[in-house]
């Protein structure tokens, strides 16, 4: 059984005609790592995601997962989670063996730590606008982060006038000052949009994304979110007695970030 069980989602307005599938794109590079492209698919939202693998001594490290999205299957938008990279943990899994391989339904990321195997798992159905995805441990461990990141609306990284981050909670609007602000989420706080006032994907079109993820709060025992001037945080410390943890993402290419958040707004859930 699902952990987060939706009573309602989002997404009704948004679909479009397709068959889900999942394909791989291998790309060798100069230095001997090789860039996998893993594509889900689903006749509405494609989520791409992308990731830099290298052999050392017999073994296969992955360097790093990002995350795109794309409505017409052809152009994906970098903006939104970070395609370079938009998942870390504290302390670092990847810098253990790994393997990846897709399923009917994903793909899988497994690493082989030292106190077991870790699985990362994203999933999405035929249709859909939102990416499943789970995290599963060998057993609870005491001290585990997860850290996602995110560069909504636009990137503009050299330009800080024209942009400004911003996020919203079921319990509040966000607005960033283009400082780095912290601020902890409480246990109502169950998901979190992020945008950028400056930058709407609705008028500059579909290669521009905001994003957004929803966490079981019985799986997590804190978050913080950090609205920087330029990218954005979100910082998970997980139960220290759970084992399996289950989040939602979602990229919005092209989307109105108005449309977005009244969404998000009227989202409803119950959590297991």
């Amino acid at each position: 059984m699902k952990k987060i069980i939706f009573i309602s989602y989002i997404g009704a307005s948004f679909l479009s005609v397709g068959a889900f599938k999942v394909t791989t794109k291998i790309i060798p590079v100069p230095d001997g790592s090789k860039k996998y492209y893993h594509t889900l698919y689903t006749g509405n939202v494609n989520y791409q995601l992308f990731s830099m693998v290298k052999e050392k001594a017999g073994k296969s490290y992955i360097k790093s997962i990002g995350l795109l999205s794309s409505t017409n299957s052809r152009r994906f938008s970098k903006r939104g989670w970070w395609s370079g990279g938009f998942l870390t943990t504290r302390p670092d899994i990847f810098k253990y063996p790994a393997e990846v391989k897709t399923t009917v339904s994903g793909v899988e990321y497994s690493f082989f730590a030292p106190v077991g195997t870790i699985k990362l798992t994203f999933t999405a159905d035929s249709q859909a606008n939102k990416l499943f995805f789970q995290l599963q441990l060998p057993g609870p461990q005491k001290d585990l982060n997860l850290q996602m990141m995110a560069l909504p609306g636009d990137m503009l990284k050299k330009q800080a006038a024209k942009r400004q981050r911003a996020a919203v909670t079921p319990k509040r609007n966000i607005i960033g000052n283009g400082t780095s602000v912290k601020y902890q989420l409480a246990k109502d706080e169950s998901w979190v949009y992020l945008y950028d006032t400056k930058n709407n994907p609705g008028e500059k079109g579909s290669f521009f994304s905001t994003c957004a993820v929803l966490f079981n709060p019985n799986e997590i025992a804190s978050a913080e979110l950090q609205l920087g001037g330029y990218s954005v945080h979100l910082r998970m410390r997980l139960a220290p007695d759970k084992k399996d943890f289950s989040f939602i993402l979602w990229e919005f290419p092209g989307k109105d970030h108005f449309q977005c958040i009244k969404a998000m707004q009227e989202l409803k859930m119950e959590f297991k």
